[in-house]
């Protein structure tokens, strides 16, 4: 059975089963073409979730029904490679590039970190050096009292006697 169609280089009557080999050279060279190492088909270890518009599945649908990818996921998986590999000059300056904007970040946040550590030492140095004049000031007022006390072991009216006393008689009457 003859079939007309238009071959590019030339108008030719093709048979059916001219179509049938075309078809069977097409999809071996598509498969060539899209099956090399350089593809990045062989490790894919993430899974991603991604909105495509109709017309880009329609291709990923065509290229799984001529058997060249096996899955809508291999096609996209493909399709992804294949458009960093094409630019990846590019996207190694942006990799690099981010990579040292994450660096200063980490610097910023060490750098914040210091001067927290800094601010709580500081602060408990305060807070030790306000406890130790607490400690001093109670030390001094112990030895206070207690040469207020020798001078009440010698004998001798000292003001807290003159108060206590004082106090003393308020009560009694």
């Amino acid at each position: 059975m003859l079939k007309s169609a238009c071959h590019p280089s030339s108008t030719v009557m093709i048979m059916e089963s001219d179509y049938e080999n075309l078809g069977k050279e097409l999809k071996r060279e598509l498969l060539n073409a899209f099956n090399l190492p350089t593809k990045g088909l062989k490790r894919r270890e993430n899974t991603i979730m991604t909105r495509i518009s109709h017309e880009d599945l329609q291709i990923m649908n065509a290229l799984v029904e001529l058997g060249i990818f096996k899955s809508i996921s291999e096609t996209a998986a493909f399709m992804i490679h294949d458009s960093i590999i094409s630019k990846l000059n590019y996207y190694n300056k942006i990799l690099r590039i981010f990579k040292e904007i994450k660096a200063k970040k980490l610097e910023a946040v060490a750098t914040l970190l210091e001067s927290v550590k800094e601010e709580r030492a500081l602060e408990k140095e305060l807070s030790e050096k306000h406890a130790k004049m607490k400690e001093e000031d109670l030390v001094h007022a112990i030895e206070s009292e207690e040469t207020t006390q020798e001078f009440r072991d010698d004998g001798e009216e000292t003001t807290l006697d003159s108060n206590k006393r004082a106090s003393e008689s308020l009560f009694m009457d």
